[in-house]
């Protein structure tokens, strides 16, 4: 199983993780460095340094795998038991940035989506069970609650993705402020729902 300081090495470099689900998705085919290079938008000289970096951080961290390299390019292969804590984390990297999208544009912020504490609490209420609904409600909840006031600061994913998000999860929303307009009307209508006019 590939160990935990392995992820903390791939996740902040996107690419190395692109390449090797690249690799997970055409598993015992020859990927050609010209493919490689195509699909992720590098020189095949980036890629070819991409692939050799992922194979030595792979070997360091003692995960189970192969590259066989030819003329025509690689073939990758993988432990099943590999295969799938790669795919899980992968799903999870793409979980945190749609999070971290919404947050930015609902807050009007620019977040990232790779600092290693905003992937920690992320993932930490990921494996407690919510989803991406509960994570919309809670950005949701405090952007009506916080945003324009002092506390806009706290719009922050160490602030909402923490220890407290199940308390936010279970806040009510607020209730809209009645206009004049909005109350001179209900007081017309009470007057005349009770026949005091």
């Amino acid at each position: 199983m590939i160990p935990k300081d392995v992820w903390k090495k791939l996740i902040p470099k996107q690419n190395h993780l692109n390449v090797l689900t690249m690799f997970l998705a055409h598993e015992g085919e020859i990927l050609s460095l010209s493919h490689i290079s195509s699909v992720h938008g590098n020189s095949k000289q980036y890629s070819y340094k991409l692939v050799n970096e992922l194979s030595r951080l792979l070997v360091k961290n003692k995960v189970n795998f192969s590259i066989v390299s030819n003329k025509n390019g690689y073939i990758f292969s993988c432990a099943k038991q590999e295969k799938k804590a790669i795919k899980q984390e992968s799903s999870n990297i793409d979980n945190v940035k749609l999070i971290i999208d919404y947050l930015n544009d609902r807050a009007d912020k620019k977040f990232s989506a790779t600092a290693k504490s905003t992937i920690e609490n992320i993932n930490a209420r990921i494996k407690e069970g919510y989803n991406f609904n509960d994570f919309k409600y809670v950005i949701d909840i405090k952007c009506q609650k916080w945003l324009n006031t002092s506390m806009q600061d706290y719009l922050r994913p160490q602030t909402l993705f923490g220890n407290k998000f199940n308390s936010y999860l279970n806040e009510r929303p607020q209730s809209q402020p009645i206009s004049q307009i909005e109350s001179a009307i209900n007081e017309s209508s009470r007057t005349v729902d009770w026949g005091l006019g």
